[in-house]
């Protein structure tokens, strides 16, 4: 699948971690493409990732307020949702 795809790169590129802004504005900022990855790839798509990251951690956490989701750590959030695409 394309997220798969997107994911893969996110690793292959050590992207997970990077505290770069100008690398992290690559894949969050408005634009027509990601043409880091390719040029069919949408802009936004760090923006989409974060968020199938939350809305995996919330199926997981299914009884979790705005609150809480809010609250909690960002590192914790990733480790607990356990995102991975297929």
């Amino acid at each position: 699948s394309n997220e798969k795809n997107i994911w893969a790169f996110f690793i292959e590129n050590n992207l997970l971690y990077d505290t770069d802004p100008n690398k992290i504005n690559i894949y969050v900022n408005d634009g027509p493409n990601t043409p880091d990855i390719n040029d069919n790839t949408p802009g936004f798509i760090g923006q989409f990732v974060g968020w199938q990251i939350v809305k995996k951690w919330m199926d997981k956490n299914d009884k979790a307020s705005l609150q809480q989701l809010l609250q909690i750590p960002n590192k914790q959030l990733f480790d607990e949702a356990k995102y991975k695409p297929r």
